[in-house]
């Protein structure tokens, strides 16, 4: 049935398929006299979104790749703010946000968490990790929350995350058309060569 990817050709054999067994076992149709279920999907591809800048053209898979966002996203230099790690952490007592309003701007947040000279955790208060060094859902989660426009996130082994991320999902991904997909905010990972110019106020 060439697999059974959503909208593609073989989802549609192997969904007859089932439909025909359902018919042969005399289960009745229950959606006004049929055994399918149509609702509206939306398509994001992360190779539509741009970034565009007057000093330079940012390179997909290069400089920069998207996870989310809507169809095209234009970057807009006066919008943006830095936002350290991105960290809310009361138990720690550690807030990037304390001092800055990120609502409908583009948040730019660095990888992993901060550390002393010495390696340890400025969270953990240990040479243990904490769960924000890894877990960049955490962090979008917290900017989305403080409706910031777009975030940028600075990866740092862009070349294996973009790898990995392109061979999960190379033909975009699907979401439902609840009304409110396609106005997730657009997050776009950067690469470090491409943050050294990157007009951030840091």
């Amino acid at each position: 049935l060439e697999g059974r990817e959503t909208a593609q050709p073989g989802m549609v054999k192997a969904a007859n398929y089932v439909a025909e067994q359902f018919k042969l076992l005399g289960i009745p149709p229950i959606n006004n006299g049929s055994y399918f279920q149509e609702f509206p999907l939306l398509l994001q591809t992360p190779a539509s979104i741009k970034i565009k800048l007057a000093e330079k053209e940012y390179v997909p898979g290069e400089d920069y790749f998207a996870v989310d966002g809507s169809p095209e996203f234009v970057y807009n230099s006066n919008e943006i703010i830095f936002a350290g790690f991105g960290i809310v952490d009361s138990t720690a007592g550690w807030n990037d946000y304390a001092t800055i309003d990120v609502t409908a701007k583009t948040v730019f947040i660095l990888e992993g968490e901060p550390t002393d000279k010495k390696g340890n955790s400025l969270i953990t208060k240990s040479k243990t990790s904490s769960s924000w060094k890894n877990d960049r859902r955490k962090k979008i989660d917290i900017a989305t929350n403080k409706r910031a426009a777009a975030i940028f996130l600075v990866n740092q082994d862009f070349k294996k995350t973009f790898e990995r991320m392109s061979k999960r999902n190379p033909l975009g991904k699907l979401l439902l058309d609840d009304g409110t997909s396609d106005k997730n905010i657009p997050v776009i990972y950067l690469s470090l060569i491409a943050v050294i110019i990157f007009p951030v106020p840091f």
